[in-house]
C-alpha cells in the first residue's frame, strides 16, 4: 500500500518547485511569482496525477500564503506555507475529536529553502501553477467553469531549461487560475487541477500560522520525541539490564526487543501502529513467530484500521488464519481487501498449502477484489509454486483474471498490478528451467496483444542473458504474427521495466540477478533467417549478448549484418564497450567511428545516437573524442548525459578541476537541473579512479552532500566495491542517511566475506540510532539494523 503520511509531503514538493528558478537567487520570489493570484481565496481542488485523483482544501492570501488540507478516512492532514516567515508548517487532525498533533515522522515546522533544497522536483505543478509565462498567454475564448466565467488560454510553462505547452482557464473577475492542464513527464507530477466552490473572501491569519498546541513550551501538546529515557535505554516496561548487553552483542532478537519498547510508546496512533506492525513484520522474518504475534495484539481496534493489511498478513503467518480472514473481511473498498486476501494466502501457500491459498484467492466473489488477491498471491508464491511443480495452478489462475481491468489509486501499490497477469509466474518459470511451460504461458495471454509481446520479450531476454540466443530466437520464429514477434524482439532489446521492485516483499518472490553467458553455437544462422525488420532486432541481439560475454569478435560480425542504422548503432556501441574491456583501443575506435559515421545519415534521430556515441566514448575513457561528439550535438537538450558520462570520465582520470566544471555544465544543461546526476557521477567517478580524498572534499563542497555521498555509496555496493562505499559513508554526518548507508554497506561487506569491516559499520549504526536526538525515528533504523544482523 502506498505510504499516505508521505503523500501530501511529496505532492506538496511541486508547488515550492515552481518557484525553483528564483529560491536562492532572489529575495522572496513568490512576489514575482506569474499569475499569482491577486486576491485571497478558498476552493476545493481536484488534481489528477499520477497516482490518480485527489481532492484538497485551499486557503489562499497575497503574497504566496498557502494552506491545504488533504481528507484521509482516519485524519485530516494540513501543511501551510508561509513565505513571509519562510517556513514550511504541517500537522494532523483528528476529524472525531478536532485533536491536534504533529506526525512523528514529518517535522511540523521546517524552513521553506532547506526543504526546497532537499527534496524539490523542479518542473512539476500542484494545486496552483507556479511558472506559466505570463507573456505566452494567448486567449482561445471564454468558457464557464464551475459557475465561475473564464477565458481560456495556451500558454507556455517555463519548469528550469524546458518548455512545456500548457492551458489554463483564468477567472475574468479575480484573476484566478481555476483550471489548469498539461502533460509532464513521468509521474507523480500534476496534469490537472481544477477549482470548485470558489469563494474569494478575506483569509484570517491564524490559517498560515502553526497552532498553538504545536509551539515549543512547557505545556506543548505534541512532543517530537519519545520519552526522554528512551535515548539511553528501553522504556519502564523492558528489563533494565537487557539494553545494555544487547548494545555490547547485538542480535536480531534483542534489538528488534528494543525497538518495541520504544515502538509502543509512539504519542500519535498512526505512526505506533506503523511501528509495531514494522516490527511485527522483522520478527516474522527472524522466525520470531510468538514475538511478532504479541506484537501486533498490543494494537488496539482503532490502530488495526490503520493498516489491516500488514496486520492481517502477520496474524496469518502466525496461524491465526480466521483472524486474519476477518480483518480482510472488514475492508470495504475491493482493491485493498483483494490485496490483503492475497497476502494472506502467500502465508498459507509458505506453508505449504499451495492449494488451500489458491482456493482462499478463487473463491473471493467481487471480480476486482479477485482479480487483486490472485495477482498478490501469485507474486508471492510464484518461485515457490516453480519449484514446487505447482506453477501450472498458479498460471491457470492468473488466466482467468487477466483480462479484469486494475485500476491504480494513491492508497494501494504493488508490482503484481502493473505486468500482465501471466508475466508474473513466467518470470519464476523461465528461471526455474521450464521454458516450455513458460512458452505455453505466453501464448496464453489474451488480454491485449502489448501484453503478450511483454511476457514473450520477458522469456527472450532471460535466454538471451543466459547465452541461449539460438532457443530465443527458435521461440521468436514460431510466434503466430510478424506483428507481436516484431513487438517481442523490440522489447527484448531494450532495458526491462522495474517489474522486479516489491514494496511488500515476500521471502519467495525475489528473483535473483541473470548473469551473462557465453553464446552458444548455431546463433548466427537462426538470425539471420528472419525477414526485415525483424531481422536486425534479432541481430542486435545476437550481438549485444554476445557482447556483454566478453566475447566481441562474433558480437562485431553480427553488427555488420545488421540492415536498420539505429539497431546497427546500438550494437556497435555494445561491441565498442566489449572491445575496450578487453583492450582493444584500436578496434574499439573503429566501431565507434562507424557508429557515429552511421548517425550521422539518420535524419529524425541523429541528435539522440550522437549522444549516445559520446556517453560510450567517454565510459570508455575516451574523454576528447567524447567531447568533439558533444559539441557537434545540435539541440542542447541532448549534452546533458554526454557531458555526465564525460565528468565522470575526468574524475576517474584524476582531473577534478575539469570534471567539476563538465559537471555544472551537465547539470544547468539539463531540462530539470535539480534531478541532474552529474554531481553523484563525478563522485563515482573519484572512487573508481581510486581518488577517495578528492571524492570526499568535492562532495562537502555540494548542496545535499549527504544525499549525494549515500547515493554514490549504495551504487558503490552494488558494484561489489563495499569497502571504497565505506570510505566514503565515514565522512557522512551521523543521521538517516548515514545510517542507510551503512547498512547497505555492512550487507555488502557481509556477502563479500568481510565480516569484521561489517560487523564494524553495525557497531557504527547502532552508535548513530543510540545517540539519535530524533526518536521517533529509532524504532524503524532498529528493524533496518535487525535485518542486517546475522541470524
Amino acid at each position: 500500500m502506498f505510504p499516505r503520511k508521505y503523500l501530501l509531503l511529496l505532492l506538496m514538493t511541486p508547488f515550492i518547485s515552481g518557484f525553483s528558478d528564483h529560491w536562492l537567487r532572489a529575495e522572496r520570489p513568490w512576489k514575482k511569482w506569474p499569475l499569482q493570484p491577486k486576491v485571497a481565496f478558498s476552493a476545493d481542488v481536484i488534481s489528477r496525477t499520477g497516482f490518480g485523483w485527489s481532492k484538497d482544501r485551499i486557503y489562499f492570501s497575497p503574497p504566496g500564503q498557502l494552506r491545504t488540507e488533504t481528507f484521509y478516512p482516519d485524519q485530516t492532514r494540513v501543511a501551510v506555507l508561509n513565505p513571509d516567515k519562510g517556513k514550511l508548517y504541517q500537522w494532523s487532525v483528528d476529524p472525531n475529536t478536532s485533536k491536534i498533533s504533529a506526525d512523528p515522522g514529518l517535522p511540523s515546522e521546517m524552513p521553506i529553502d532547506s526543504y526546497w533544497q532537499t527534496v524539490a522536483v523542479e518542473g512539476s505543478y500542484w494545486v496552483l501553477p507556479a511558472n506559466i509565462r505570463e507573456s505566452s498567454l494567448v486567449k482561445e475564448g471564454d468558457q464557464l467553469i464551475n459557475g465561475i466565467e473564464t477565458t481560456r488560454y495556451r500558454a507556455d510553462m517555463d519548469p528550469g531549461k524546458e518548455v512545456r505547452k500548457a492551458q489554463v482557464w483564468i477567472a475574468r473577475k479575480s484573476g484566478i487560475v481555476v483550471r489548469f492542464e498539461t502533460s509532464p513527464d513521468g509521474w507523480p507530477f500534476v496534469s490537472a487541477m481544477e477549482l470548485s466552490n470558489l469563494h474569494v473572501s478575506h483569509q484570517a491569519p491564524e490559517l498560515f500560522e502553526l497552532p498553538q498546541e504545536l509551539l515549543p513550551g512547557p505545556n506543548k501538546q505534541a512532543n517530537h520525541s519519545a520519552p526522554e529515557e528512551l535515548s539511553a535505554g528501553p522504556s519502564k516496561h523492558a528489563d533494565q539490564s537487557a539494553w545494555p548487553i544487547c548494545r555490547e552483542v547485538p542480535t536480531r532478537r534483542c534489538v528488534l526487543d528494543h525497538a518495541l519498547e520504544i515502538g509502543r510508546t509512539t504519542p500519535t496512533s498512526l505512526s505506533r501502529a506503523q511501528d509495531l506492525v514494522r516490527i511485527a513484520r522483522a520478527q516474522a522474518d527472524a522466525g520470531l513467530t510468538q514475538e511478532a504475534s504479541a506484537a501486533v495484539d498490543l494494537l488496539k481496534a482503532e490502530e488495526t484500521a490503520k493498516v489491516p493489511g500488514s496486520v492481517a498478513r502477520i496474524k496469518a503467518e502466525t496461524g491465526k488464519l480466521d483472524e486474519a480472514a476477518r480483518i480482510a473481511d472488514a475492508i470495504s473498498d475491493p482493491a485493498e481487501r483483494g490485496l490483503i486476501i492475497g497476502s494472506i494466502a502467500v502465508a498459507e501457500g509458505e506453508a505449504g498449502k499451495i492449494d488451500d491459498a489458491l482456493r482462499r484467492v478463487q473463491a473471493v466473489s467481487d471480480d476486482t477484489a479477485r482479480a487483486f488477491a490472485i495477482r498478490r498471491a501469485a507474486w508471492g508464491l510464484r518461485m515457490i509454486a516453480a519449484q514446487r511443480g505447482d506453477d501450472d495452478k498458479i498460471a491457470a489462475a492468473l488466466q482467468q483474471v487477466q483480462s479484469t481491468p486494475i485500476p491504480l489509486s494513491v492508497y494501494y501499490w504493488h508490482p503484481s498490478l502493473v505486468v500482465p497477469a501471466l508475466g508474473i509466474i513466467v518470470d519464476a518459470q523461465v528461471r526455474a528451467g521450464k521454458i516450455t511451460e513458460a512458452v505455453k504461458a505466453a501464448m496464453a495471454v489474451q488480454s491485449t496483444p502489448s501484453d503478450q509481446a511483454q511476457v514473450f520479450a520477458a522469456i527472450l531476454r532471460f535466454l538471451a542473458r543466459t547465452g541461449r540466443v539460438v532457443e530465443a530466437l527458435r521461440i521468436a520464429l514460431a510466434v503466430d504474427t510478424d506483428a507481436l514477434r516484431g513487438g517481442a524482439l523490440t522489447l527484448a532489446t531494450e532495458p526491462p521495466s522495474l517489474v522486479d521492485i516489491n514494496f511488500d516483499p515476500d521471502r519467495h518472490s525475489e528473483l535473483g540477478i541473470i548473469r551473462q553467458a557465453k553464446v552458444g553455437p548455431g546463433a548466427l544462422a537462426v538470425a539471420k533467417s528472419f525477414s526485415e525488420p525483424n531481422r536486425s532486432l534479432a541481430l542486435r541481439m545476437l550481438a549485444e549478448a554476445q557482447a556483454d560475454a566478453d566475447d566481441p569478435a562474433p558480437a562485431l560480425e553480427a553488427a555488420k549484418l545488421i540492415d536498420d542504422q539505429g539497431q546497427r548503432v546500438k550494437a556497435l556501441l555494445a561491441v565498442a564497450r566489449a572491445q575496450t574491456r578487453a583492450g582493444q583501443r584500436g578496434p574499439a575506435g573503429a566501431s565507434f567511428g562507424e557508429a557515429l559515421q552511421i548517425a550521422q545519415t539518420v535524419r529524425f534521430s541523429k541528435d539522440t545516437l550522437t549522444e549516445s556515441i559520446a556517453t560510450a566514448e567517454a565510459e570508455a575513457d575516451r574523454i576528447d573524442e567524447a567531447r568533439a561528439l558533444m559539441e557537434s550535438i545540435q539541440d542542447r537538450t541532448w549534452h546533458s548525459g554526454a557531458l555526465t558520462a564525460i565528468a565522470r570520465a575526468l574524475a576517474r582520470a584524476g582531473r577534478a578541476a575539469e570534471a567539476r566544471e563538465a559537471a555544472e555544465q551537465a547539470r544547468t544543461s539539463s531540462p530539470f537541473p535539480d534531478l541532474a546526476k552529474s554531481r553523484e557521477a563525478i563522485i563515482q567517478g573519484f572512487v573508481e579512479g581510486g581518488h577517495i580524498a578528492e571524492a570526499i572534499e568535492t562532495a562537502r563542497t555540494m548542496e545535499r552532500q549527504e544525499g549525494v555521498l549515500y547515493t554514490v555509496a549504495v551504487s558503490l555496493c552494488d558494484a561489489g566495491n563495499a569497502k571504497a562505499a565505506l570510505q566514503l559513508a565515514q565522512a557522512m554526518a551521523p543521521g538517516e542517511s548515514h545510517v542507510a548507508a551503512l547498512l547497505k554497506i555492512a550487507h555488502a561487506l557481509r556477502d563479500a566475506g568481510a565480516d569484521a569491516e561489517a560487523a564494524s559499520a553495525l557497531r557504527e549504526v547502532l552508535n548513530v540510532i543510540t545517540a539519535e536526538p530524533k526518536q521517533y525515528r529509532v524504532p524503524d533504523e532498529l528493524v533496518s539494523l535487525s535485518y542486517a544482523l546475522p541470524d
